[in-house]
């Protein structure tokens, strides 16, 4: 059996995530021969808006080709703009965001998750990074299902 032809991915987390939330996925693709990149968003910085995530994106791609860009959660709403960029010839949206047609970043706003976070946030912790702590079964319910509706 042939081997497949080596492929870069580049893994985009979403907001309260980091590139480390893709370290298994990241070991499995490069056990294969592929390169992995996980640039890490502006997550982590008040003020930035969408021009500082999709500059994290673009610098990823820059001397690449033949990307396939995986975008989790929040970063849906963003990298389907990056798939303009040449290097990109696959866009996998997993448990993604995704805007509505006609509408801006700013406009797909977490309404869905308001309420869900205002409960998780109430029980959150501070650790000694300064990173806000969740309790694992909160964040799995926040995070990682479907939002009503």
């Amino acid at each position: 059996m042939e081997r497949a032809k080596s492929k870069t991915f580049i893994l985009v987390h979403g907001a309260w995530h980091g590139p480390w939330c893709w370290s298994r996925v990241g070991e499995y693709l490069t056990a294969r021969g592929h390169d992995v990149i996980c640039p890490r968003l502006p997550s982590d910085t008040a003020d930035a808006g969408q021009d500082e995530y999709l500059s994290a994106i673009e610098d990823a791609l820059r001397t690449r080709s033949d990307v396939v860009l995986v975008a989790h959660s929040m970063s849906g709403l963003l990298a389907p703009l990056a798939v303009g960029n040449r290097a990109v010839s696959s866009l996998v949206l997993l448990a993604a965001l995704v805007r509505r047609p006609g509408t801006t970043w700013s406009d797909n706003g977490l309404e869905p998750f308001a309420e869900p976070m205002r409960k998780v946030l109430t029980q959150a912790t501070v650790d000694e990074t300064g990173c806000l702590a969740l309790d694992p079964a909160d964040a799995t319910e926040l995070f990682y299902r479907l939002p009503p509706g």
